[in-house]
Formats: structure tokens, sequence, C-alpha cells
């Protein structure tokens, strides 16, 4: 005998949700393509996530928010992201 699963809609609506590591590369996609405003939709959700940092900072860089670029970044160079390192020299002017 089988079990049974009882489909409910927060069970359909948690299995349609993208995770957050699908939401983060989307991100960074949108990011190569210069899009921020998509970028950003796909992250506010994590921004507060260690894997979000980096793309974080690169958001708020393109925006023109220097001050909350580099905070992420620092972050996410903290969490030994080595791409958030090299955007760090680069906006410091190192």
């Amino acid at each position: 005998q089988g079990s049974a699963v009882l489909v409910t809609p927060a069970l359909l609506q948690e299995l349609a949700m993208p995770s957050p590591r699908s939401l983060i590369n989307a991100a960074g996609v949108a990011l190569t393509r210069n899009d921020t405003k998509l970028a950003y939709k796909y992250m506010s959700r994590w921004q507060t996530d260690p894997r979000a940092y980096c793309n974080m900072g690169l958001i708020y860089l393109a925006l023109g928010n220097r001050d909350k670029a580099e905070v992420y970044l620092q972050m996410a160079g903290a969490a030994g992201v080595p791409q958030a390192l090299k955007a760090i020299k680069e906006l410091l002017g190192k």
C-alpha cells in the first residue's frame, strides 16, 4: 500500500516557489544585462542572505549607492566571495 499525500494550497505554493539560489542566480544574470530593477526584484527577499551579499553590493553599485555597495561587498568578501574582494578594490580605487 502506498501512502497518501495531502495536497494543500500551501504545499502547492511551496513547490511552485523558486529556491533562493535560483533567484540569486537569476539576479546575477539580470545584472550582466544591466537590468538592476529586475535584479533587485529577484533579490529583495534575500538581501539578508549571505549568498546574496555580492549581488546586492553590485546592485547598489550600479544604482550609484557606493556606501551600501561597500557594506554588502565587505560582507560578501568576509563570507569568502572572491568576486566581492575584486569589486571592493575597484570601488575603492585600489
